[in-house]
């Protein structure tokens, strides 16, 4: 099959030293790709390369995501296509799987979507392919941070750590499912085993999830953190290190949510605030 795409290519581009090789792409671990990427991978002129596109296509090798990404089939579609982390995190870069997406994948909610929700530093409309939809959240440079390099599904992905999860989840409630499924995020986390690249260990790492919030620089996301790690029980001493970050004044405890609810300048448990 290889050998007659060979010809195929060849034939359609009157070039005899165009030795394209279908396999090595996927030995290069390269499962999206573009048309320039052929040109710099195989030495192809753009025309060769769009012309190697068009035959790949019709043999079904390959898929079009959206204009100029293509995903490598070859004879193992369900590779790539049964793996939406790997795809959302290829169409668009630098971008890394957060929000309800990786609070499922820890399994800190209980919420299944059909939407991968992505955190990236460009705007990038929302892609549809497949039985997914990739949505993309732009984040502010400074907030892009805490993410980690997985293999999933035997394919490399960037994901949100544990920690960044929860944070960019209570930054951009909309994306995490809203105050409550962040709330029961944390409560779940105290029983979790996470398997990070620093190693496996149990509930959240909570110095570095105070960290973290303050390198976000947003007082309102320090002041409902506060309140949520004490209702949940959790860094009863940590939590005082979040109220010099924290507002100073009441902010709302989930935007989307009746104005009037609200939590005090203060962290502590007895602030105004209703879940």
């Amino acid at each position: 099959m290889i050998y007659k795409l060979k010809r195929e290519i060849v034939a359609n581009t009157q070039d005899k030293d165009y030795t394209y090789n279908l396999t090595e792409l996927s030995n290069k671990g390269i499962y999206c790709f573009s048309p320039r990427d052929l040109r710099t991978i195989f030495g192809l002129t753009e025309r060769q390369a769009y012309e190697a596109i068009r035959v790949l296509k019709r043999h079904r090798l390959i898929a079009m995501v959206e204009k100029g990404k293509n995903l490598l089939l070859g004879f193992a579609p369900g590779k790539v296509l049964g793996n939406p982390f790997y795809i959302a995190t290829s169409l668009v870069t630098p971008s890394y799987v957060s929000f309800r997406s990786a609070l499922n994948f820890y399994t800190l909610t209980e919420q299944v979507s059909s939407t991968v929700y992505v955190a990236a530093t460009q705007k990038h409309s929302e892609v549809k392919f497949g039985n997914y939809a990739y949505k993309y959240v732009r984040l502010q440079p400074h907030k892009f941070f805490g993410y980690q390099k997985i293999l999933y599904a035997d394919l490399p992905v960037l994901i949100a750590e544990p920690e960044k999860a929860v944070l960019d989840s209570l930054d951009h409630l909309e994306y995490g499912g809203g105050i409550q499924e962040v709330t029961k995020a944390l409560w779940r986390s105290r029983t979790r085993t996470f398997d990070t690249s620093e190693g496996t260990r149990e509930g959240l790492d909570i110095a570095k999830l105070i960290q973290y919030a303050k390198a976000m620089r947003n007082r309102s996301l320090s002041s409902r953190l506060g309140y949520l790690l004490t209702l949940t029980e959790q860094a009863r001493e940590e939590v005082k290190e979040l109220e010099k970050h924290g507002s100073a004044s009441p902010v709302r405890l989930d935007p989307t949510l009746p104005p009037q609810l609200k939590v005090g300048s203060s962290v502590q448990p007895e602030c105004e605030c209703f879940l």
